[in-house]
């Protein structure tokens, strides 16, 4: 411990330190908690000091998104022709058959390696839509 006390990195940290020699008697925790409360503030500060400029940025980053947002808002309002209907399902069932072919292969490879007997896995995109589930486990059973 003196070793580190005579470093100038703990020096400047620290502090000076005055040692005491009652240990045994419990006065050392005593002055332990006493030099532990400046460093708490040192650290507090710190932090205090860059938890606004965290906070400066995601103000920066919703005006920017308030600023798209209202053009999103006017495509949302308007409603998607059938044909996009048709080409967002289309393309909503490619994903689901990839994602549902990676986990089949998953469960392929857990199981040549050897002690699969049970397993449990979960799909995201199908998203509760049962007819999607299904095509996510026939895409895991190819």
């Amino acid at each position: 411990f003196n070793l580190c006390l005579a470093q100038p990195e703990f020096k400047a940290v620290l502090g000076q330190v005055s040692l005491c020699g009652g240990a045994a008697k419990g006065g050392a925790a005593k002055g332990g908690a006493k030099e532990a409360a400046p460093k708490q503030e040192a650290k507090g500060k710190d932090k205090k000091e860059a938890q606004p400029k965290k906070e400066a940025a995601p103000k920066k980053e919703a005006k920017g998104k308030e600023a798209k947002g209202g053009d999103k808002k006017e495509d949302d309002k308007k409603e998607p022709t059938p044909e996009e209907l048709e080409k967002m399902k289309k393309d909503k069932l490619k994903k689901v058959v990839k994602e549902g072919g990676k986990r089949g292969v998953e469960i392929e490879g857990a199981a040549d390696m050897g002690g699969l007997q049970f397993f449990c896995t979960s799909v995201d995109l199908p998203e509760g839509d049962l007819d999607l589930l299904i095509e996510s486990m026939k895409a895991m059973n190819a």
